[in-house]
């Protein structure tokens, strides 16, 4: 029969090993937790990374939103300032101009007051009640600077074709005057030779020398006349020569250096001339106007005077006139430098002040005037 007795010593061992047993489940589980633990901090970190970042992105989001919300008001002022027209304006696009330095553009007139009759009710002997109010203020445009530059061009050639209109009637006036007194000095030769043909001898000498004197004066006037043509011309030449380089400084400083937007007409930021309204489509305008209309006006008008002898443009020769065309020619490529381009204005603005220094280094051709010698013959005075 087996007995249920069992050794204390094998008890206690197995007493001590449920013990160490237990310990490291213990010590296991603590670890696990520890783990747990650390990772909880981890995700709590993570997490608190995670919304500090999506702060950051927001706040810059919203500063690069700003920004662009600036930069879209700055351009739209800009363009405002260009190309705004004169007339009824409001205060928001006032505030907004000068916001962005431009200021004078939009103009403010504060509100005039203005004096109304307050209701009330109907009483005997009772006064009407009046109340003051100050009416809105009124924004006005005067334009901007496109507007400007185009009203004082308009203006210039407006004044040059008043000019122009004054002296071709001024020319009229003395044609028919030289014509009327040559008709008088006609009349007055006819009649001296029929004094002449009827005189006696003795008095046919002095007859004969007022004939000469006459047909002398006549002389005098036609070649006055004809020198008075010809400064006419020369007139038309310099006003061609002096819009011209109105139209040059529109491209370069008095340096010679290309303006704001010029260098974007040529290399390859040449495509920035299609965007309306920027500096660069105002230069393209005034470019075209440079090489399409001023330039040939004035070779055109130089050559045609030049032919007859009209313009006393000396110094400046058939190969100068040459160079200035050819200079013209090449700004028609965009492809070239700026470098290049500055070079070939800046020669145009050398030949065309060539013309102006020659107007006023020279003179319209001498009167000729002749008199009678001694000997009854005409001579130079």
């Amino acid at each position: 029969m087996a007995s249920n007795y069992g050794s204390p010593g094998a008890a206690a061992v197995a007493a001590i090993e449920q013990l160490l047993l237990q310990e490291e489940l213990r010590k296991r589980q603590a670890f696990l937790d520890s783990l747990a633990s650390r990772d909880r901090d981890l995700n709590a970190r993570r997490i608190d990374l995670d919304e500090e970042q999506e702060r950051r992105i927001a706040a810059a989001q919203k500063e690069a939103q700003e920004n662009l919300e600036a930069e879209r008001e700055y351009r739209r002022a800009q363009n405002l300032a260009q190309h705004m027209l004169p007339g009824e304006s409001d205060e928001n696009t006032a505030e907004m101009l000068d916001k962005h330095g431009f200021t004078g553009i939009v103009k403010k007139t504060p509100g005039k007051p203005v004096i109304r009759l307050a209701p009330s009710a109907p009483a005997l002997l009772q006064l009407p009640q009046l109340t003051s109010e100050t009416g809105p203020d009124r924004f006005e445009s005067v334009g901007g600077s496109a507007y400007q530059q185009a009203r004082k061009a308009a203006e210039e050639r407006a004044e040059l074709a008043q000019q122009a209109q004054e002296a071709a009637a001024e020319r009229a006036r003395e044609t028919e005057a030289a014509r009327t007194a040559q008709n008088n000095r006609d009349n007055e030769t006819r009649e001296l030779v029929a004094r002449i043909g009827a005189s006696n001898r003795n008095a046919n000498a002095d007859l004969q020398r007022e004939l000469l004197q006459a047909r002398v004066d006549a002389a005098n006037d036609k070649k006055n006349a004809a020198n008075d043509e010809k400064l006419n011309k020369r007139k038309v030449a310099v006003g061609l020569a002096q819009e011209t380089l109105g139209v040059l400084d529109q491209l370069l400083d008095a340096n010679g250096n290309l303006k704001p937007g010029v260098s974007g007409l040529f290399g390859a930021t040449t495509g920035a001339r299609w965007i309306p309204g920027s500096q660069t489509a105002d230069a393209e305008a005034t470019l075209n106007q440079l090489v399409g209309k001023s330039v040939v006006d004035l070779i055109s008008e130089m050559k045609s005077q030049s032919r007859t002898g009209a313009t006393g443009f000396g110094a400046l020769s058939e190969k100068e006139l040459k160079i200035l065309q050819d200079a013209a020619n090449k700004l028609s490529n965009r492809w070239q430098s700026d470098k290049s381009a500055q070079a070939e204005l800046k020669r145009i603005r050398e030949k065309v002040r060539m013309v102006l220094e020659n107007q006023a280094s020279t003179t319209p051709g001498a009167v000729v005037e002749w008199e009678l010698g001694p000997d009854g013959k005409p001579r130079r005075k």
